[in-house]
């Protein structure tokens, strides 16, 4: 029986290859597996300021239009001027403001106004106040007419061809407030 003779050049060449495989092993499990994770780390890091980048750049597109759609709307100090205009308006078209219950209610860092008029007049004269109504800044938003026939009017003008008319009107629109000065 001839027993396996392993020549001593080729124990080194084993020896090497066995020494080789395990510093391949120790040299992943040291330096590559962890370079690996910290590359996945940078890249869900690089994903996450990309969304970042993404959500300023559209909280600041949003700011934009914020403040251009805020252009139309008219600021806290310039209510009574609205009012104002309101009865001015009603008065040309012959609609007489009996009053006006305006009604404040805070919304976030804008003001609701509700204002309750009471008007009488004729319904060509109501009709042309609230023509003229959509055309005046700012924007006005009337949620709510109502209208009824009065023979004490009619019986006051002394003319039953006018359609005298009583009637309540809820206007609604939205101020802005003053910004605080260095904001």
């Amino acid at each position: 029986m001839t027993g396996f003779v392993i020549k001593e050049r080729y124990k080194e060449i084993l020896m090497v290859a066995a020494l080789g495989v395990a510093c391949a092993f120790l040299g992943f499990f040291v330096l590559i597996q962890p370079a690996l994770r910290d590359i996945n780390w940078l890249r869900q890091e690089i994903r996450t300021a990309e969304e970042k980048i993404r959500l300023y750049q559209e909280t600041v597109r949003l700011g934009e239009k914020i403040e251009k759609s805020e252009t139309v709307l008219a600021e806290t100090s310039e209510r009574s001027m609205l009012i104002a205009r309101i009865s001015d308006i009603s008065g040309k078209n012959g609609v007489e403001v009996q009053g006006i219950n305006p009604k404040i209610v805070p919304a976030d860092k804008y003001e609701k106004l509700l204002l309750e008029v009471d008007l009488k007049g004729s319904f060509l004269g109501i009709l042309k106040l609230l023509q003229d109504l959509q055309s005046i800044h700012p924007v006005l938003d009337i949620p709510e007419i109502s209208l009824t026939r009065s023979k004490l009017l009619m019986e006051e003008t002394k003319d039953s061809t006018v359609n005298a008319l009583q009637g309540k009107l809820v206007i609604v629109t939205y101020l802005k407030q003053k910004k605080a000065v260095g904001s």
